[in-house]
């Protein structure tokens, strides 16, 4: 029978053994916060805005105020981006603005200048509260999805419209 030797180097256990006692670090316990009602506020002027329209304002924004752009790519969910009509909730008007006034078969980046800029500012008028956004960032995020959108229908119609006549032809082909 071989003789059992002991380890040469001492094997280290991963955790400490279970016992009886076990001992937790105190817990510091944060103050609650302040009740409202036992705040004392200064006294102050408060004029309620008696404006019919709430999107109306006599004054434009600053700058800090507006609302920035998300982070990541319009429609890119699975790349960090976000999506439009979940982010904005906004209804079909816009679409039938943009039908009218850009060329349905160019993206917004073939746009010239000028159609860009009289459609940010039809936009402005059918949408007021684009105002409250910085750059305008959700009309021209807006119409890069719906022109893209628009080009792809259009182009995918006019291959599907060739296709019937390349059978029609191969049909008189085969007859003769």
């Amino acid at each position: 029978m071989p003789a059992i030797r002991a380890p040469a180097s001492r094997v280290q256990r991963h955790f400490s053994p279970l016992t009886t006692q076990t001992t937790f670090k105190q817990e510091h316990l944060s103050t609650p916060p302040p009740l409202a009602y036992h705040i004392v506020y200064p006294a102050g002027t408060h004029t309620p805005n008696t404006s019919a329209d709430p999107f109306a304002c006599s004054k434009p924004k600053p700058k800090a105020l507006l609302k920035k752009k998300p982070d990541g790519e319009v429609t890119r969910l699975n790349r960090g981006g976000y999506n439009l009509q979940a982010e904005l909730k906004w209804t079909d008007d816009l679409y039938q603005a943009s039908d009218s006034l850009l060329d349905v078969s160019k993206t917004w980046p073939e746009q010239t200048n000028a159609k860009k800029k009289e459609f940010l500012k039809a936009a402005t008028r059918e949408v007021p509260i684009l105002t409250e956004y910085e750059g305008f960032w959700p009309a021209a995020d807006f119409m890069t999805v719906h022109l893209k959108n628009t080009k792809q229908r259009v182009a995918k119609t006019k291959k599907r419209k060739a296709k019937p006549d390349e059978k029609d032809t191969e049909s008189e082909d085969d007859e003769e």
